[in-house]
């Protein structure tokens, strides 16, 4: 992991919360679409997130 400052840290840890809220709005609005486009586009978003999430996670050694 490289070295990262505190707030650097802080500034992952809350990009992290908000790539999770993001992950689960998206999810669960595309299992709520009745449009298979709309869900379509919902779970390209979500896994948009993800990835954002996991490359996060990899910043803190976390994967």
């Amino acid at each position: 992991m490289p070295n990262l400052t505190k707030p650097e840290l802080n500034a992952i840890r809350e990009q992290l919360q908000r790539e999770r809220a993001l992950i689960s709005r998206f999810t669960s609005n595309a299992r709520d679409a009745e449009d298979p486009q709309l869900r379509t586009l919902y779970e390209q978003i979500a896994a948009r997130h993800q990835s954002h999430w996991n490359t996060l996670c990899g910043l803190l050694g976390m994967e």
